[in-house]
């Protein structure tokens, strides 16, 4: 038996590797590592696939010094390494496949609490608390589709564990529940472009609590450098301080028959919204020659959007950069991105209109242009789903923005930061649909949440971006999950949480607790899909008239107010106050602690009774 210890934690490994264990000094807990999750597989797989791994056989640990030890496990075609490094309050897990058979391998593996009866912390949209009960199920998911953060937690009985992965780039979450509980684990899979390469992630032991896990990763991120907080991203960008307090308004991708732009945007000024975020006034795309439902998309004039600002209003384009319709021109061609046959990759269809991935360092080139034409006077931008679908490989040797040589997800990554970061969009506020971690450092607002109703006891949402990232980045809803109700956005489940428009006390409520600012829809025309199997669709119009739309609003209006008192603190805390979990509490670092009740019931708390779906808040001190 092997070990490495200090005052922390003791690691246990035996002579062939097949036995790892974790002693918490601290706190008494003891981790080991579940040897059904962990091995490997020369099977690739597409994104949403899934397949177990083979576990290991039996390998040969060496420790090379007090603080560092190395298993090495056989494989096709050669070994499977994980090298553990001891930290001052966890360890590092190195691994390095040598083997052109392996395809993936886990980073490192489940660790289970001993006793069992744990929970799990999944970084997916705002954050979920996985809870053991329910059918079984089993997920692969990369990073990216709406995993938010880099990380996930395991939270025992008198203990919590940590798991970052810090290296962003061709991995996937495992995870799910079986007959002997919840697991989740991190995936390796090899480079699709240049094949294995290091791959690292920590282990940081914790008190057992949602709020420690997530601040932990916080500080990992502080330690990195990698957390960028409001005060340097408002010196860089002076506008965003705009943000705090605003209402955020999608006004659909269609051009409104009936519409009267201006006028509506006076009136949400009058209804008490000094401040409101619009979002798209226009499209940046290649090519403008489509329709949507049978309407070309929202283009407003120059006098429209000047009277819109007059009215408060701070606009934004729809950034659809991500994907261009095929017009013939050899510009347009030139920027599309290529599989390893070298053909471009359709990936978008509105009726008979298909859309092709355009390599991300020409989207950000389009866009440097159109900054310089139509979208000059843009104050914000919303980047469609490029902070969602993560990085991807380029296989074309003709693209001299990345050196007419393939491009590895790695460098793919990095071109995402430039084109949501400032060398592109200057001083704008930039939001982009999916909340990703590395993009934190590069853009203003993620988008995507799961809803707090109808309540599911076994997967609990809980606000982790907000507890590591609410004084750096807004996190909102999807552009249709809107407060109001609306002929397109009903509610749906992916399998973990529930996702629609509608609910607006509900979402008011968990906006509330988490700092973030309302979505509604108040006015404009959207097209939904009448059949997605054939991707026909269908259009429709909401105005300020519309009862829902006053709903959504006055649900919307105290949020609004209350994130201009906190939209720039640090969230320092979250905790349940009722044992079925529907009662929540929050606390900010000016002092403001918000109480939400998410129950379909009247509930007393220490700030008064709470009607169902409603929220109160005791403000900190004025500054």
């Amino acid at each position: 038996m092997h070990r490495l210890a200090n005052d922390s934690l003791i690691l246990s490994v035996s002579d062939d590797g097949m036995s790892i264990a974790v002693q918490d000094r601290r706190r008494s807990a003891r981790w080991e590592l579940d040897a059904t999750t962990w091995g490997f597989s020369a099977r690739p797989m597409r994104r949403g696939e899934y397949s177990p791994l083979t576990p290991y056989g039996p390998g040969a640990a060496h420790k090379a010094s007090e603080r560092e030890l190395t298993v090495t496990y056989p494989a096709p075609g050669g070994s499977v390494a994980y090298t553990w490094v001891l930290l001052p309050d966890g360890l590092e897990v190195r691994l390095l496949v040598q083997s052109t058979e392996v395809a993936r391998a886990s980073l490192p593996g489940h660790f289970v609490p001993q006793g069992g009866g744990h929970q799990l912390l999944l970084p997916r949209k705002q954050g979920l608390l996985l809870r053991d009960g329910g059918p079984p199920y089993d997920r692969r998911v990369p990073i990216g589709s709406d995993i938010s953060l880099y990380m996930y937690g395991c939270l025992g009985r008198s203990g919590g564990m940590l798991v970052v992965a810090e290296d962003p780039t061709d991995v996937h979450f495992l995870y799910g529940k079986r007959d002997a509980g919840l697991y989740c684990l991190l995936e390796a899979t090899a480079c699709e472009v240049d094949g294995w390469y290091q791959r690292r992630a920590r282990l940081l032991l914790t008190d057992a609590s949602v709020t420690a896990v997530c601040k932990r990763n916080r500080a990992r991120l502080i330690e990195r450098g990698d957390f960028v907080p409001w005060e340097r991203k408002i010196e860089r960008k002076p506008p965003l301080t705009k943000l705090f307090g605003s209402l955020i308004a999608f006004i659909g991708y269609n051009r409104g028959r009936n519409t009267d732009y201006v006028e509506s945007a006076r009136a949400l000024r009058e209804f008490g919204f000094p401040t409101v975020f619009y979002y798209p006034v226009r499209f940046n795309a290649m090519v403008l020659d489509f329709q949507m439902g049978g309407d070309p998309p929202v283009w407003l004039s120059d006098d429209e959007m000047a009277a819109m600002r007059e009215a408060g209003g701070v606009l934004a384009p729809w950034g659809w950069t991500f994907e261009a319709l095929d017009d013939g021109s050899q510009q347009v061609r030139a920027a599309f991105r290529s599989d390893r046959e070298g053909r471009c990759i359709p990936n978008w269809r509105i009726d008979d209109f298909v859309w092709n991935l355009v390599c991300t360092p020409y989207q950000a080139r389009f866009a440097r242009e159109q900054y310089k034409g139509d979208m000059a006077a843009m104050g914000w931008i919303h980047y469609d789903v490029n902070a969602i679908f993560g990085p991807r490989p380029c296989y074309r040797t003709d693209h001299q923005e990345h050196r007419g040589r393939p491009m590895t997800a790695r460098q793919d990554l990095v071109y995402i930061g430039r084109l949501l970061g400032p060398d592109t969009n200057g001083d704008r506020v930039v939001s982009s649909e999916g909340f990703d971690e590395f993009c934190t450092r590069f853009y203003d607002v993620g988008s995507n949440k799961y809803q707090p109703v109808p309540a599911n006891p076994y997967h609990v949402p809980v606000p982790m971006t907000m507890l590591v990232f609410h004084d750096s980045t807004v996190h909102n809803w999807w552009e249709l999950h809107t407060y109001n109700q609306t002929p397109f956005g009903g509610l749906t489940s992916d399998g973990m949480g529930c996702v629609g428009s509608g609910h607006p006390e509900a979402k008011a409520a968990m906006d509330a607790l988490y700092g973030c600012p309302p979505l509604v829809f108040p006015f404009g025309r959207q097209y939904g899909w009448a059949d997605w199997a054939t991707h026909r669709t269908f259009s429709f119009e909401v105005s300020l008239r519309d009862a829902e739309v006053r709903r959504a609003l006055a649900a919307a209006l105290p949020v609004a107010r209350l994130h201009r008192r906190i939209g720039m603190c640090e969230l320092l805390s979250f905790d349940f106050l009722s044992d079925d979990m529907l009662v929540q509490a929050t606390r900010f670092s000016d002092g403001t602690r918000v109480i939400a009740n998410f129950s379909g019931m009247e509930r007393d708390t220490d700030l008064g009774l709470l009607p169902p779906c409603s929220w109160r808040a005791e403000l900190g001190p004025q500054p």
